[in-house]
């Protein structure tokens, strides 16, 4: 299995090519068409990020209270 060091290290690679697609758009004026490898860049992320155990991943559950007066 895949250490969660690397996973970690794999999604952050690809959300900065993610947001690099991005901003090249926008800001370097590139071809609409680097839309497409920036999503998907970006969607790989996100899957590698999902596959991190929560225990790894700094969320906690968090109970909601209400106070009557």
């Amino acid at each position: 299995m895949i250490s969660t060091v690397a996973v970690y290290i794999g999604a952050a690679i690809a959300e900065i090519g993610g947001c690099f697609a991005f901003w090249a758009y926008f800001r370097l004026g590139r071809s609409i068409f680097w839309f497409v490898p920036g999503i998907v860049s970006l969607m790989v992320s996100a899957f590698l990020l999902i596959r991190i155990d929560g225990d790894y991943a700094g969320t906690r559950t968090v109970r909601c209270t209400t106070r009557h007066h």
